[in-house]
């Protein structure tokens, strides 16, 4: 069960302005302030109990990104080269600034730097991370989806098993790329019964090496999908294997 209520509120700005800036991309400016208040405001009265700058925070992704060198195989992102931005999406990132002081990343992004908060909180399951981004679930704690309106909770177990999952199948929406035909039902046959992380490694290690597709080695496959992967806890950590 959920709490009734959270002491934070991480929330996801990149989304928040796509969302909005599709949403009023033939309408006005005005309309796309009135868009993001509406949005923030429904996710902060579904949250927290109190709506002050030490209770909500908000992250917007820089320019620069740590992920861009670590990606050798395949360019990080390197499918989205040709997608239409929308007409207000950096007039929807500056009103975020001014108005609620959300921050910009610097050498990572917005979902590390909720990893981060959400880790370090004094009592995690009073952080709520507010986001429609599955990659979410790879860290512990709840979720809460504003599209749905629905919480959901992820056991440091969960979280783990929801990683190795995604270094099987990867991630096409960041060309980080996986196993040649194994998705997330072949995923969870190779991950079943797994109980630590040292366990789950070795299981997807034996399906990378065994993969007749893969371009590269094995185990640096899985240490570079991994670093792309994995969800920064701390500034400047790298995702290591547990052996």
């Amino acid at each position: 069960m959920k709490p009734d209520s959270f002491s934070k509120c991480g929330i996801d700005a990149d989304l928040v302005a796509y969302s909005c800036s599709f949403a009023t991309q033939e309408k006005t400016k005005g309309d796309l302030h009135n868009a993001i208040d509406e949005l923030i405001g429904y996710v902060v009265s579904s949250t927290v109990v109190f709506a002050g700058e030490g209770n909500v925070s908000g992250y917007l992704t820089g320019s620069d990104n740590f992920r861009f060198d670590v990606a050798k195989t395949y360019p990080y992102k390197g499918n989205r080269k040709e997608t239409e931005k929308p007409k207000w999406l950096e007039s929807s990132r500056e009103y975020m600034q001014d108005k609620y002081g959300f921050g910009i990343t610097v050498g990572c992004e917005t979902d590390d730097k909720l990893a981060e908060e959400a880790t370090s909180y004094y009592d995690p399951d009073a952080y709520v991370i507010a986001s429609l981004d599955k990659d979410m679930f790879t860290i512990p704690g709840y979720k809460f989806n504003w599209r749905k309106g629905t919480f959901e909770y992820s056991t440091k177990h969960d979280a783990l098993k929801f990683f190795y999952t995604q270094l099987l199948t990867g991630d096409t929406a960041d060309n980080i790329v996986g196993l040649h035909r194994v998705g997330p039902r072949k995923a969870e046959k190779i991950l079943d019964g797994a109980l630590s992380e040292v366990e789950m490694y070795t299981r997807v290690l034996k399906a990378y090496s065994e993969s007749p597709t893969l371009v590269g080695d094995p185990e640096e496959r899985i240490v570079e999908n991994g670093r792309l992967l994995w969800l920064c806890r701390y500034d400047g950590e790298i995702w290591q294997p547990p052996v």
